[in-house]
């Protein structure tokens, strides 16, 4: 077993440590647990439980500047005209039934 030194930013810290609070163990394990998860959702590995795309997205992520913590606002429109609930709700209720079947 390898070990390494982990730098979290004081807010990433707290949240950590919560987590492992309410699971009943310490950060460190929690940390560890985390990371594998991650680990086994990528590489074109099935998803483990809980683990959803941007977890994926995010680990695979090997450039400069791919953490979502570091993007910058002026990369980007914030001024884009986004669409219409009308227009977006029906893909929106379609997607619901398609991954979690219609609601009776």
């Amino acid at each position: 077993m390898a070990t390494f030194t982990l730098k979290l930013d004081d807010d990433t810290l707290r949240k950590l440590t919560e987590a492992a609070r309410r699971a009943g163990v310490t950060p460190e394990r929690m940390a560890e647990s985390m990371l594998e998860t991650w680990i086994l959702a990528d590489d074109d590995l099935p998803a483990s439980p809980g683990v959803g795309e941007p977890a994926r997205a995010w680990t695979s992520a090997t450039d400069e500047g791919d953490d979502p913590r570091e993007e910058i606002a002026a990369n980007h429109d914030l001024n884009e005209v986004g669409r219409p609930w009308s227009e977006v709700r029906p893909e929106f209720v379609a997607l619901i039934d398609k991954t979690f079947g219609k609601a009776e």
